[in-house]
């Protein structure tokens, strides 16, 4: 399961530098990370001084930094106490991350001073030395499957909700019938969006997972034995956990009534070579 890395720094000078390091160990195979951003905090605007995706498939490597970014950028989260969160909401959930993470990296952050965030497949000891040594403060949280859940609570809640109404309507007299089946026609329509939300957060994770395969595999035809070792280690285990999730997703599709087509999610990832 991936990381995300937030480095805070006092200011623009020590994030550059602490993101030239990182750069030196990514080229020289020390590191590997799927994207990296810099950020600086300007009178609670947050601006992006610089983006650094080694990989073609930057655009979906660069996709959790990018909502990490969008997030910190929302004035909510630098008036919110964090311990007065309420459940994640949909963007939060995506990215898998507690709520409280962004809190706390949005407390820190504090105006004139600067990030480096990143998203990050292996263990953090090293990078989390160099931020340091640089003056930095690390804050990482794992990203889980928030969101496979929220959608799956989403599809049941509206398949029973559909069954109610329509048990309902069945025994309803002439007079609550029109009331009842706009209703339904309601409850239908929100269903077959969360439907449509699922199929979508399904490609994602989908091409997500292939790209990051993808780039672990090329660093690991490059690497020495040691460090290939690890990196086809978590390719498989990136495979394995795609393989997991998109069953799950599945099922949640035939609870609902619905039946998710999986073979075509998981095709496309499985025709990519074992190394």
């Amino acid at each position: 399961m991936s990381r995300l890395v937030v480095a805070v720094f006092n200011n623009r000078d020590e994030a550059f530098l602490a993101a030239g390091a990182i750069k030196e160990l990514c080229q020289s195979g020390e590191l590997l990370i799927y994207a990296l951003t810099v950020i600086v905090n300007e009178m609670e605007k947050i601006l992006v001084d610089e983006s650094m995706t080694e990989h073609p498939n930057k655009t979906v490597l660069g996709n959790t930094t990018r909502a990490m970014i969008e997030l910190l950028a929302e004035p909510y989260w630098h008036h919110i106490d964090k311990q007065s969160i309420d459940e994640p909401s949909t963007p939060i959930a995506a990215m898998g991350v507690e709520p409280t993470f962004i809190a706390e990296v949005t407390r820190q952050l504090s105006p004139g001073r600067a990030a480096i965030i990143t998203e990050i497949e292996e263990d953090i000891p090293l990078m989390a030395n160099l931020v340091e040594s640089s003056g930095g403060i690390v804050f990482h949280s794992t990203r889980s499957e928030l969101i496979d859940l929220h959608i799956a609570q989403q599809l049941e809640t509206m398949r029973r909700q559909i069954q109610d109404l329509e048990g309902r309507l069945a025994h309803a007299s002439e007079d609550s019938k029109a009331d009842l089946k706009r209703e339904l026609d309601v409850s239908r329509s929100k269903f077959n969006t969360i439907k449509n939300q699922a199929k979508c957060h399904a490609t994602t994770i989908r091409r997500e997972t292939e790209a990051k395969i993808v780039c672990l595999q090329e660093q690991a035809a490059k690497a020495k034995a040691e460090r290939r070792a690890k990196l086809e280690q978590l390719a498989e285990e990136l495979r394995v956990d795609y393989v997991n999730r998109a069953t799950k997703l599945s099922l949640a599709w035939r609870i609902a009534g619905e039946v998710l087509a999986a073979a075509c999610l998981l095709l496309p990832l499985l025709e990519i070579a074992v190394l």
